[in-house]
């Protein structure tokens, strides 16, 4: 589950329990197969693996002369509702700079080499300059008075760049980064990093800046970052407002605006967040059960003592399809792995739970969520926000997207709210800063929640949806396929080069196959990217499917997003008209959904309807691209080790819903699948429940006796599954009882002799099989 280096740290209590800080921090550097991988680095002299921790402090606490006391102050990277906004209501990443002197300092110059620039750095590299990346600030309004504040939207939007400051570049919110303010150019030609700030992982609308104003001075060092640097909490981050100034604004009907920080408090105590991290299904057999493995951040070291409780909370239908009360099932600590941080994000301190969810009947639902608490009584869920926890909500409420909602999921919008208006309005006055000159929308966007996670138990496809398979993901392209639903690309002069909104004709799809010669209506289905989200997007009445047809879904954000086409005074975010309306007439028909798939490693699934109990009808988790076939595992050609733009993860052979997926470097949308699959490995002997190698009464005996009797499940389902009926049950033992003892028909391939693949599709886990297979 987790591969590559990894850093555990042992920490000594310093002043705050904050974070990575200590006095003596002992660094241990994880490698797979290293039988003395804890061991202190002084501890393997002689290892040809060794770095040495001076190095790796030189490496992550890169320092040089400061320039003066202007630095970093506070920085939010997955910014959703902190103010302020932008000129068009949103509300970017955001960076606030700090001049802690009593100089005036003119960032922005006409002469590049006397301007300041900001760029974003990985955490564990030595910060390069590169004009080609960094962002110079603009002249004449990029002044920092003493003791003043400056605040930068990061997003890359140039348009909205000539309104206010906003940077040529977004910032991650995992944790793997870091920001770095440059100086002007020095004689040699070069540039000294004026400050840099380490970030760790931020959530949702939480900034992460110093305490007070200016603590710690230029480049604070990883270590020493507890000391000077907190959490703000929503509600608590400290971005300032906009005036506006003289000056040309690009964005129709709006005026540049020049925004400013305000003083940062105390910070906050964060509560605990719990992750899902891995899964042994989501698409459980009758009597399987489930395991999940979560991982546990905090603001203090996240294991036991700090960490108080991590729980799975779960409810599953009763007979007449009503859910029974919830049961809570405590997860185990692992001891073995401790707490850690990767190398590529060195503030992001974490440790591994695990739980199961006990085996349940054919056909039952299950809906659950992670719960941790820590000791000071702060607890955190996943999925967060949950509808049924909110005040003012509660069950059978939700989801309710904060865009969107809708009402008739009895979602409540937020009066506190204000967004912009689409189009241009004439005259009037920006009265309240946000939106369109004459005024934004109040109260047009909903409170977001979110419901339970949930999976279907014993689940067969339905006939007719059964039918229906994705047969290639096409994660990240340049011009493969386009967009027809989408506005031609503009001249450059109209569409500058960095501005997102501009040219969006390649993005995102994947190839969905209809195998029948029957039409297949796939209306109430869903799409999505979760393993236990169902409802991503729904497919909307009439997504009716030709025989023999392959179709788009096109996976750009854009479906769905218009509930009201004859609405005049439309919020600026809603997408008009919705492009479904005309996709779905073509033949074949496409689609558009309401989310997008990342490179870097996702999933896509399609469920089938809620009345179907959302079961698992065909897709892929490709969550780590590295294991894909035919990953490209070329440092070189691929630096950031993702799917590539313009390969393709497709089905092979093409169609075949047992077939694998393979990474291809020529897609074929709309035509059969290229590509050969990689070899594959015997997985099990079919009859041999108790794993041993060979099939004998001990495995009728082991299946009655885990039916009927309560002991362990096998190992290997599929091994158990000796009718191959896709089930484990009664008619199993009597396969195998029947075949050694009456002269019945051997188990179905691979059979019992040799061992090999499961040949037919169905809802049974992957084997790992630990029998000898020679």
């Amino acid at each position: 589950m987790f591969t590559g280096q990894t850093v555990v740290f042992n920490y000594f209590e310093k002043k705050r329990a904050n974070m990575v800080s200590g006095k003596v921090i002992s660094l241990f550097c994880m490698y797979p197969g290293f039988p003395d991988a804890r061991a202190p680095r002084n501890s393997r002299k002689g290892s040809g693996r060794s770095i040495s921790w001076v190095l790796l402090l030189l490496v992550l606490g890169f320092s040089c002369g400061p320039l003066g006391a202007q630095v970093i102050n506070e920085v939010i990277a997955q910014n959703s509702t902190q103010d302020p906004a932008d000129v068009a209501c949103g509300h970017p990443d955001m960076i606030e700079l700090y001049n802690n002197t009593n100089e005036t300092v003119v960032l922005g110059r006409v002469s590049l080499a006397d301007s300041y620039f900001l760029s974003d750095c990985p955490a564990v590299a030595e910060p390069q300059f590169d004009p080609a990346t960094a962002w110079p600030f603009p002249p004449n309004r990029s002044t920092l008075g003493r003791g003043a504040r400056l605040v930068v939207f990061c997003d890359g939007n140039a348009t909205q760049g000539t309104c206010s400051l906003h940077a040529g570049f977004n910032i991650e919110s995992n944790g793997s980064e870091s920001v770095v303010l440059w100086g002007p150019q020095q004689g040699d030609g070069t540039r000294q990093v004026v400050d840099r700030v380490f970030l760790p992982p931020m959530d949702e609308d939480v900034s992460y800046g110093r305490s007070p104003d200016g603590s710690g001075g230029n480049n604070v060092s990883i270590e020493d970052s507890p000391e000077h640097f907190t959490f703000f909490l929503p509600g608590e981050t400290t971005f300032g407002s906009c005036i506006a100034i003289a000056g040309v604004c690009l964005v129709p009907g709006q005026s540049r605006r020049h925004c400013s920080g305000g003083r940062n408090g105390g910070g906050d105590n964060l509560a605990p967040r719990v992750n899902r991290v891995d899964q042994s299904t989501n698409s459980p057999a009758v009597g399987e059960e489930v395991e999940m493995t979560v991982r546990i951040r905090d603001d203090k070291i996240p294991s036991p003592g700090n960490i108080a409780s991590v729980e799975i909370v779960y409810r599953v239908t009763s007979a007449v399809g009503d859910f029974v009360d919830e049961q809570v099932v405590a997860m185990d600590y692992d001891s073995g792995f401790g707490v850690r941080a990767d190398v590529t994000t060195p503030l992001d301190l974490f440790s591994l739970w695990t739980g199961r969810i006990p085996a349940q009947g054919v056909g039952a639902r299950v809906e659950f969520f992670f719960r941790v608490e820590d000791a000071e009584g702060l607890s955190g869920t996943r999925p967060r926000n949950l509808c049924h926890l909110m005040e003012g909500y509660g069950e059978d409420i939700g989801p309710c997207d904060r865009q969107f909602g809708p009402e008739a999921n009895g979602c409540v919008r937020d009066s506190d709210d204000v967004t912009c208006r689409g189009g241009v309005v004439e005259g009037g006055e920006d009265d309240d800063g946000c939106g369109e000159e004459g005024g934004g929308i109040t109260g047009e966007r909903y409170i977001a929640c979110n419901l339970r996670s949930t999976y279907a138990v014993g689940y067969t496809p339905r006939a007719g949806v059964d039918a229906i398979l994705v047969n290639e993901i096409i994660a990240s392209q340049s011009d493969l396929l386009t967009d027809p639903s989408e506005a031609p690309c503009l001249p450059n002069d109209l569409c500058p080069v960095g501005n997102p909104d501009c040219c969006r004709r390649d993005e995102d799809f994947a190839e969905m196959l209809n195998t029948s010669a029957q039409e297949v209506d796939l209306s109430g289905c869903y799409i999505s990217d979760s393993f236990f989200d169902p409802r991503r997007w729904k497919f909307p009445a009439g997504s009716v499917i030709p025989a023999g047809a392959r179709f788009i879904i096109w996976l750009d954000n854009d479906g769905s997003r218009c509930p009201d086409p004859d609405r005049v005074d439309k919020p600026c975010f809603w997408e008009c008209p919705d492009p479904n309306l005309v996709s779905m007439l073509l033949d074949p028909p496409q689609f558009h959904t309401g989310f997008g798939i990342d490179a870097d490693g996702d999933q896509l699934f399609i469920y089938d309807s809620e009345e179907n109990n959302f079961g698992l009808l065909h897709g892929f988790d490709f969550g780590q691209p590295a294991d894909v076939c035919g990953f490209t595992d070329d440092p070189l050609l691929n630096p950031g080790r993702d799917i590539m733009t313009d390969q393709s993860i497709s089905l092979v052979p093409d169609a075949s819903r047992n077939g694998q997926f393979v990474v291809v470097d020529n897609p074929t949308p709309g035509g059969q699948n290229s590509g050969e699959g990689c070899e594959q490995s015997a997985t099990f002997r079919r009859g041999d429940a108790t794993g041993d190698g060979g099939t004998d009464i001990t495995d009728g005996v082991f299946v009655l006796n885990y039916l009927f009797l309560g002991t362990r499940a096998p190992d290997c389902l599929d091994a158990a599954d000796a009718d191959d009926n896709g089930n484990v049950d009664l008619s199993d033992a009597i396969r195998i009882l029947n075949f050694l003892f009456l002269g019945g028909p051997e188990p179905p391939v691979p059979g019992p002799a040799a061992c090999g693949p499961d040949s037919a599709d169905d809802n049974l886990a992957d084997c790992v099989y630990e029998a000898n297979c020679g």
